[in-house]
């Protein structure tokens, strides 16, 4: 078994094994521990559905003690400590499961999303290029992979304007640097670059700074919009959705037109295995901006009903981000605050909490 400086909780439950393959499981014959072993995992399926993590958890652990050479029960271990929020362990429990099985395409998901979470954004790259390899087809993997070179961006892009600022303090002449501000208004402004040496006497450099510092804060002119076409008819499948809404651009407005077109009841047929967090954010977004000020509550309900029916949302909801998870929460708490949710909506949406955020 590989080690891990990471966390130590995989080394004492293996040790643990150890002392009691000495003495009860010594007298289970192999047959017998990998029987139980499949046993326990049921059972920390259904604990995990029922939304008991911690309990869920524990038998995937006593699955491991019982027979280690499964990498499935490493992998259900992941599931349980993301839930958790045990991103260390979770690499570790997925070292185990990639190393009894390289091509084991769910430990390299989470533990990607394990070093997403802990920003090893560059990590959590590798692994879904890895992924990807050996199913080159999964949409999800897509999302996901398109996430993380999006949050490695734009954290590179942080590093570069820090480290530019860091220089330009470093190099900025001493008179300028030590120069007060006009008034107790002005916070902080952007220096001009070291090489631009001012012409100006020195009472009005800060005034040459204020237009520095205008210069930074002009927004960039966007592109125009594209004309974009959206379909009169619903999708009877999800190849079809996909090629409509991957020309949306994440625009609400006409998302919502197209989400019009598709009857609730119809989701969890049409997503089937396709589910990503990207769509679920979508369609939050949509409820939240577009159905809410509609004043369609009761639609907005029915939708995410039907979405937590879509086969694989128990996984999808688990591979949620942060900020993903906080979406659901808020449009959850916006559509039970409405003053168009009777008792009976209210109720349904209860539901629904439990449902999302177990």
């Amino acid at each position: 078994m590989s080690g891990s400086s990471t966390s130590t909780t995989l080394d004492a439950l293996l040790k643990s094994a150890n002392q009691r393959a000495a003495t009860a499981y010594n007298k289970m014959s192999l047959a017998d521990r990998k029987k139980i072993a499949a046993e326990e995992k049921e059972k920390g399926n259904k604990l995990f559905t029922q939304g008991n993590i911690a309990g869920a958890l524990e038998c995937y652990e006593e699955a491991i003690l019982l027979d280690p050479t499964q990498p499935i029960y490493f992998g259900n271990a992941c599931q349980c400590l993301i839930k958790l929020k045990k991103f260390k362990e979770v690499i570790h429990y997925a070292d185990e499961a990639l190393e009894l099985d390289p091509k084991f395409v769910k430990a390299l998901m989470r533990r990607a999303t394990a070093k997403f979470e802990l920003k090893n954004f560059e990590g959590a790259i590798q692994d879904l290029r890895a992924a990807l390899e050996i199913e080159p087809n999964n949409s999800a993997l897509k999302t996901d992979l398109d996430a993380a070179i999006a949050a490695f961006n734009e954290m590179k892009a942080k590093q570069q304007l820090e480290e530019r600022k860091r220089n330009a303090a470093r190099t900025a002449p001493a008179s300028l640097a030590e120069q007060k501000p006009l008034s107790n208004s002005i916070k902080e402004v952007e220096l001009p670059e070291p090489e631009i040496k001012s012409a100006l006497p020195v009472e009005a450099k800060p005034a040459a700074k204020k237009v520095a510092a205008a210069k930074m804060t002009t927004p960039v002119e966007e592109p125009p919009k594209l004309d974009i076409k959206v379909p009169t008819t619903a999708p009877k499948s999800f190849y079809l959705f996909e090629q409509a809404y991957a020309t949306m651009g994440g625009r609400t407005d006409l998302l919502a037109q197209y989400f019009d077109l598709i009857k609730p009841e119809f989701l969890p047929q049409l997503f089937k295995e396709s589910l990503s967090g990207e769509i679920i954010s979508s369609y939050v977004d949509v409820i939240s901006e577009v159905y809410y000020a509609r004043g369609e509550i009761e639609k907005g309900v029915l939708i995410l009903e039907q979405l937590s029916k879509v086969s694989r949302f128990d996984l999808v909801k688990m591979f949620l981000s942060s900020t993903q998870a906080e979406d659901v929460q808020k449009v959850l708490r916006k559509l039970k605050t409405s003053d168009k949710a009777d008792d009976a909506l209210k109720s349904r949406i209860a539901a629904l909490e439990t449902a999302w955020m177990s």
